[in-house]
């Protein structure tokens, strides 16, 4: 009799006939299998043979399948400079980067690979004026970073506010779930700079 086991999945549903003839196969697709840690299944069939003289001969095989869950994630920062992009400072509402009207500064995104697995297309929602949006920066390999700049003057007071939204969808491994949808990475960031005017002062 052929008996057909796994040490993680259950073949209850394989219906596995009790004999096979010589030459004869069968086989079974388990679907919608979620794994969230690294696994190693084990197969393993066992069966009765006839041997010389019809002596009933016991034959085992075992087969071995690994899957390596890859973590995915992806970060995202939006910083500024007022110096020509010697350097560049986060500032957030409500602490926002002060800019003298008649000055300029620029905006910048990073984005950053921070997971294991490597990216193909790798979607940036932003409202910076000299990009367009959504904006695909992909790939991104693992510990890749890509930057986008533009530059803005302040022409009047004001606050301008700059988010940024970061969509990464994994390629080269198998990165979707039991459901049938790709498992993708997502940041966010933001930032924002005030436009003020110099401060005056008249007597009469």
């Amino acid at each position: 009799s052929l008996v057909v086991t796994d040490n993680r999945l259950n073949l209850g549903a394989c219906n596995f006939p009790t004999s096979l003839p010589v030459g004869g196969s069968a086989t079974c697709v388990v679907q919608a299998v979620t794994h969230c840690v690294n696994t190693t299944n084990i197969v393993t069939a066992n069966a009765v043979g006839s041997g010389a003289g019809g002596a009933n001969v016991p034959v085992s095989a075992t087969d071995t399948n690994r899957a390596l869950v890859m973590p995915i994630s992806v970060q995202c920062v939006v910083d500024f400079s007022t110096n020509g992009g010697v350097s560049f400072v986060t500032a957030s509402s409500p602490n926002c980067l002060p800019v003298t009207i008649g000055n300029s500064y620029i905006v910048r995104f990073r984005v950053t690979n921070t997971g294991q697995a490597a990216f193909g297309n790798v979607w940036v929602t932003n409202n910076l004026p000299c990009l367009s949006s959504p904006l695909n920066i992909g790939p991104l390999a693992v510990g890749q970073t890509k930057t986008n700049t533009c530059t803005v003057s302040c022409s009047q007071p004001g606050i301008n506010n700059y988010s940024v939204n970061v969509l990464a969808e994994p390629t080269g491994v198998c990165a979707y779930n039991a459901q049938g949808q790709l498992i993708v990475a997502r940041s966010s960031c933001a930032g924002c700079v005030e436009c003020i005017g110099n401060p005056k002062i008249c007597v009469t």
